[in-house]
């Protein structure tokens, strides 16, 4: 994707909040933490994108136009909605019911395990452990999706992945 795309969320999130606002440029660039010459190309490659100014001064202020209305319309729900994927779902261990299939390089960690499952008893009654033995390529298998953790040596994370130790 072209670093000039109109279509960054955050564009989207400045075209909204500036129809909802009705205040100046420079009040929606700062929100935005933009300078104002930054937050007037990105206004004008909306514009051209939309083929419609979006927005004429009226007494020295911003006035959205009819388009920009419909926009700003149609955009509420759907920058709402990627606000809210954008901030997960919460996770609540007591009741969660899922299922993890774990693994890791030995039979060593066996006391990491044991101390896991009573700490699971309890903060997580319905949550199953599946235990799927020792893997030869545990990164891949944690990059294929078919394991949900693992206990690895950290010299051995593939990237994509991270260590949570």
């Amino acid at each position: 994707m072209q670093t000039n795309d109109p279509f960054k969320f955050w564009a989207l999130e400045f075209l909204l909040d500036l129809l909802e606002k009705g205040e100046s440029l420079s009040a929606a660039a700062e929100r935005f933490d933009l300078s104002v010459s930054g937050a007037s190309r990105m206004l004008d490659k909306l514009r051209v994108h939309f083929n419609d100014p979006l927005f004429v001064v009226v007494s020295g202020r911003l006035q959205p136009t009819d388009f920009a209305i419909n926009l700003g319309d149609r955009l509420r729900p759907i920058v709402a909605e990627i606000k809210s994927l954008r901030a997960g779902i919460p996770f609540d261990p007591a009741e969660s019911t899922r299922t993890f299939r774990i693994s890791s390089f030995s039979i060593a960690t066996e006391s990491l395990l044991a101390e896991l499952v009573k700490r699971l008893e309890i903060e997580a009654p319905h949550v199953r452990l599946v235990f799927r033995g020792e893997y030869p390529k545990l990164g891949q298998a944690l990059l294929n999706r078919d394991l949900d953790f693992a206990f690895m040596p950290s010299g051995t994370i593939p990237d994509g992945l991270h260590s949570a130790f």
